[in-house]
This record gives C-alpha cells, structure tokens and sequence, in this order.
C-alpha cells in the first residue's frame, strides 16, 4: 500500500506520512471508517502502549508525539459522516453494510446484549461494512474514553447473537475477554449510560434477567463478555442516578491516581511521597481489580509482575479517597 500510495524512503522515515496508509489498511471500503481507524491509530501511538501479548510477554511502546498528515483524508466528509444523528445522542454514526442486518423488527425490543470484541473499536466498524462479515452490531464502545459508534438502526436486526437478535440491541466492547485492562472505567461508565437509555427507551427492565451477555444467550457458543466484566459494577451504574454514580466515585487509572512500585519497603517512605494522600499496599494480586465502595479499578495488570504478585505498591491520590485493598 505505501508503494502504491508513492511513499519514498524519506516519507517512510516520517510517521505521519504512513497516514493514508494507515487508512486504507484499516477500511478500504469506505472513507469515514478508513479515517476512524487510522485516528485511532495515532491516538495510541501518542498515548503509548502497555499491554500483554499471549503468553504473558508484556509489551511496552513508549508514546510518540506524531502529527498526522491525512493527505486526501483531509478533505473528505468522514467528519460529516460520523457526526450525522444517531439515535443515542452522544453516538457517532458509521452503518454497517446493509447486507450484514435485517432492515426492521419481527419482535419487540426486551433485551441489551453485551458483547467484547475480540478486537479493536475501529476495527470492528470497519468489519461489520464487509460485504463478507454477516455479522453486526447496534452500537460499539471504545476502551480509552468510552466513545460510541451506531453502526445499525435500533429498529432493525443486527446479526450478533443468534436467536436473541430478534429482541434485543446488541452492544460491542472494545477488547478481550482475558485481559481486564481493557474494561475501563470510562468504557463501564459509557456503555452503562447507554444502556439507561435503552431499558427506559423502551420499558426494559434494568436487570440481569434482561441486560445479559452474549454467553448467556440460548444457542450461542461464545463466552463474551467472560469472567472479567465487572457485571455488579455495570449494573449498579445502569441501575444508578442520572448521573451513573451510586457511591464514592472511584478514581481512573491515569488521572486522579498515580501508582508505582518503589525500592524499598520502608513505609515511612510514603510521608516523602507528593499528593496529599499516600497509601501504601504491600502486596496485591496482579492483574487483579482493586475494590472499593462498589467500585473496581484494573490498574493493578498495569505494574510489573513479581510471581504472580506486584509489591512495594506506594498509591498518590489527589484526594481523601482511600482504597480497601488487601495485603499479603
């Protein structure tokens, strides 16, 4: 694709000029979605990368400040495209191919679907405008911020769960069932908003017997969302105020909390820490979600892995917030 696009070997030095590489790599069928995914591309080459690859091998890209040059992306309606009026207010709409759903409804809307996955956000959009995939899905969650993408009309059958498609609007969660670092609490918090909006759109009950996940479905042999979605979380969001809190908010990886393991066990060593709250946890599980007031935080697959355990945890929190989490 770089030859046919007519990169030279300086422009292939140059991050920012594999761009419209990039995008037709992603998703050669359309624009708006060729533009998605390689925007996405480049927000994670700025935000680094630091995740697990199958086996355990941990895996770490340092970010990079690049400045994208779009070339003939620059000029098409992508933007016009994703910002045209989906039903859920705060969705972007992309469609999906009109061969992979059936136009209408032969039963009346009682149940969401959550779904993962099992790849990227911008891939999955990009997948469901195949002609080959037949599959789809209503709506898709991004990991990082909890960005929504309608890709299927509420009103029409979305093919992502069998014998459930009928009734139900089916929800994509960027990710993969065996690594919670993916279920972010902006992706909880997103996607539980979203199904408020369904359940009091059209008098479904906000409950488990009606909010479930593709494995539960009868006659599916998938096993997504997997034993790591936080399901007391998400639904005591989908369950919770308007303004999806029910308890002490719990502070996100990255912002309000700063986590590193320090060379010492010495806990006198926290009085020396900035912030004007410092806890020290000698030990967690790692990989494990830290809970608190109905919360959970995922930050803990994050750290460097000590047989199974990471230690000498020292946590800054910017306010008085203190987390419940166990030591050894």
């Amino acid at each position: 694709l770089a030859d046919e696009a007519g990169l030279d070997a300086a422009d292939r030095d140059r991050l920012g000029a594999w761009y419209p590489v990039t995008a037709r790599y992603g998703a050669p069928g359309g624009e708006a979605a060729a533009r998605l995914y390689a925007d996405a591309v480049y927000e994670i080459l700025g935000e680094g990368v630091r995740t697990r690859a199958d086996g355990g091998e941990q895996v770490a890209v340092a970010p990079r400040t690049v400045r994208p040059e779009r070339g003939p992306y620059a000029q098409t309606d992508a933007d016009a495209a994703l910002a045209a009026a989906a039903e859920y207010p705060s969705a972007l709409w992309n469609p999906a191919y009109s061969g992979n759903y059936a136009a209408g409804r032969s039963s009346a809307i009682t149940t969401v679907v959550v779904h993962v996955t099992q790849g990227s956000y911008a891939g999955s959009i990009s997948w469901f405008q195949n002609p080959s995939a037949q599959v789809s899905a209503h709506y898709v969650v991004r990991s990082s911020d909890g960005q929504i993408t309608q890709t299927v009309r509420e009103g029409d059958t979305a093919w992502h769960a069998r014998s459930a498609n009928p009734y139900s609007v089916g929800v994509e969660h960027e990710g993969y069932v065996d690594d919670p670092a993916w279920f972010t609490d902006a992706m909880y918090r997103s996607s539980a908003a979203l199904t408020r909006y369904l359940a009091d759109k059209y008098g479904i009950p906000k409950d488990r017997a009606h909010i479930v996940g593709h494995s539960e479905v009868p006659g599916n042999d998938h096993t997504d969302p997997g034993p790591n979605w936080d399901w007391a979380y998400y639904m005591s969001l989908v369950q919770g105020d308007d303004d999806g809190s029910t308890g002490t908010p719990f502070p996100t990886w990255g912002t309000d909390v700063s986590i590193r393991q320090q060379p010492t066990t010495d806990s006198a060593r926290v009085a020396s820490l900035p912030g004007p709250t410092s806890v020290r946890v000698a030990c967690q599980v790692h990989g494990g979600l830290v809970e608190y007031d109905g919360y959970s935080n995922d930050a803990w697959s994050y750290l460097p892995d000590h047989g199974g355990y990471v230690s000498n945890i020292f946590i800054d929190v910017d306010d008085a917030w203190l987390p419940g989490v166990p030591t050894c």
